[in-house]
């Protein structure tokens, strides 16, 4: 019979497994809150009984909760700590598995820079040891790192190694994995045929495996493939399969993150009460399981959609409540998008040199996290405030530079916005021919992406610059055509633009009662999205064609002037 004192370690030994088993599970259902409590218990438990090496295995999985939940600066905590008492106990692997945790936060919070040193030493000890499942599952977190860094060469080599050794581990469900994580990176190189072949292969492999987490995981992803290539149907459809079959297992995070997604389907579609409702769900779900990074994701979207609404205090609050929590989670890369849309506002208002504030801090934080997608987003960004300004000669420089980068780190779905900004520049810098070169690329690209705004966008485009070559006849079709598009994108302020420039050619056509009109309905816009500049510019363009003087006839006032107007 069992002494009394091994008895107990057994059941001890029992206790701590069923704590472990149990955090593990509501882990992977979504119910990251219950879970951290199962893991302290365990840890609480180990720490009584002096077990050290369940305290290592409790704080990491505490980590691991910690981060899936987005509490970042608390798993960072417990990640150091773990590495402090493996260091202590002298065991190599509690270190290796704590510097895998820390790079991965690292990597979560945008600090690209920070989280390759410890992936690499992480490495350097999995090679040491012969440790082949660890040393892929490095490679894999390594090649997203490169991913995001813009080092696509980099990051192909880390995952192709890492899924030949899932394959000569005969690992089914890391092979999905790595068939994700490839498709993911086809996707930021703009490859989208290739992205949905490996999104394909991943969902077949999923339903041989039985793992419905991963054919969840791949079927958002088809999703996203959808969404950048412009079948929003489609995308729709894999978005409600994830969100019904999340609801179905269980898994709560997952139905938050394809409602989030259903949401920004109805955006791209310009069905923004419907988006609203989706993001709203979306939010309620993820206060609910404490997820603060989506939380503040989906913050971000429903100001995206207040934005394009033309409700700019409410995408300004929403934009602000989000910017609180990434500083709050120290996530710098996201922080750093949520100052690019404050920024925008500001121009939008008018107010240029705060849009250019904000557009440097964020172009300061991306360049020191290492992130080229989001530099060449912020370059872009500051020439098209510059624009705004009228400041064409700065502008050029700013948006040459977010050129060449996109190119050298081959940043495809970036190109069109840098085309837009580029092509405004250059017709007001007289640089006709080099504008319509620029001109056909855009247009190119927005057929091959299937963009609506990016078409629209060339129309209007093709519109001021026949304008400025005083084809007048061309430069009508293409203006009537970019606003009826613009128009079902519900796109306020570039729609206001195009008025304002059709405004201006009815003028030189004298077609005064036409232009009144046109002017006017920019005017409305503008004042709307309270835009100073483009009121102010508006304003000017009806003076200087005598479209807001006084009439001579009897009995004018400026009151019922104003009346008119607002019958107009």
């Amino acid at each position: 019979m069992k002494g009394k004192e091994e008895s107990m370690n057994d059941y001890l030994g029992l206790v701590l497994r069923a704590f472990d088993s149990r955090a593990r599970v509501l882990l992977r259902v979504g119910e990251g809150k219950r879970a951290l409590k199962d893991a302290e218990r365990l840890f609480m438990l180990a720490k009584k009984h002096d077990e050290k090496e369940w305290q290592v295995r409790a704080s990491l999985l505490q980590v691991e909760i910690l981060t899936f939940l987005g509490k970042y600066p608390e798993a960072l905590r417990k990640a150091r700590m773990a590495k402090n008492r493996c260091k202590i106990m002298k065991d190599t692997w509690g270190i290796a598995e704590s510097l895998t945790w820390l790079g991965a936060i690292y990597f979560r919070q945008g600090k690209y820079k920070k989280a390759l040193p410890n992936f690499k030493e992480a490495l350097r000890i999995y090679r040491r040891k012969k440790k082949k499942d660890k040393i892929a599952f490095v490679l894999d977190h390594m090649g997203i790192y490169y991913e995001n860094a813009g080092e696509y060469k980099k990051a192909f080599g880390c995952h192709e190694e890492a899924l030949e050794i899932w394959k000569e581990l005969g690992d089914r469900e890391n092979i999905l994995k790595s068939y994700v994580n490839l498709a993911s990176l086809y996707l930021s190189t703009g490859d989208y045929s290739k992205a949905e072949e490996y999104f394909r292969k991943a969902l077949r492999l999923s339903s041989q495996t039985g793992n419905m987490e991963a054919r969840m995981a791949a079927l958002n992803n088809l999703g996203m493939v959808m969404e950048h290539t412009g079948r929003f149907e489609k995308a729709m459809q894999y978005y409600s399969l994830v969100a019904e079959l999340g609801r179905k297992t269980g898994n709560r995070r997952i139905e938050a993150i394809a409602n989030m997604n259903t949401g920004v389907i109805f955006f791209h579609l310009t069905r923004y009460e419907k988006a609203i409702e989706f993001l709203e769900k979306a939010t309620s779900l993820m206060e609910e399981l404490g997820i603060e990074d989506h939380l503040a994701n989906c913050f971000t979207n429903l100001g995206a959609v207040f934005y394009v609404k033309g409700d700019l205090k409410n995408a300004f609050d929403y934009f602000n409540r989000a910017i609180r929590i990434f500083e709050k989670i120290n996530n710098p890369a996201y922080l750093s998008s949520c100052l690019n849309n404050i920024s925008f506002i500001y121009m939008v208002w008018g107010e240029l040199e705060k849009a250019l504030s904000f557009q440097r801090r964020a172009l300061e934080i991306r360049k020191r996290i290492g992130n080229p997608a989001g530099i060449v987003y912020c370059l872009n960004g500051m020439g098209n405030i510059l624009v705004e300004g009228e400041r064409y000669e700065e502008a050029e420089t700013y948006i040459k530079n977010a050129l060449e980068m996109a190119k050298k780190a081959n940043l495809k779905p970036n190109l069109p916005k840098i085309y837009f900004q580029l092509i405004r520049v250059l017709i007001h810098r007289k640089k006709i021919t080099d504008a319509e070169v620029y001109l056909e690329k855009l247009k190119k690209l927005a057929n091959e992406m299937n963009s609506l705004v990016d078409r629209a966008l060339s129309l209007y485009l093709e519109g001021v610059l026949n304008l400025h070559k005083n084809e007048h006849e061309k430069a009508e079709e293409a203006f009537i055509s970019s606003i009826e598009m613009l128009r079902k994108l519900n796109n306020r302020f570039y729609l206001g633009q195009a008025l304002y420039e059709y405004g201006k050619m009815l003028i030189k056509k004298e077609k005064r009662k036409r232009a009144r009109k046109i002017l006017e309905e920019s005017m409305k816009i503008f004042e709307e999205l309270d835009s100073r500049l483009w009121i102010s510019r508006t304003r000017n363009i009806m003076k200087d064609g005598g479209l807001l003087e006084k009439p001579k006839n009897r009995g004018y006032s400026e009151e019922k002037d104003e009346k008119s107007k607002e019958h107009v």
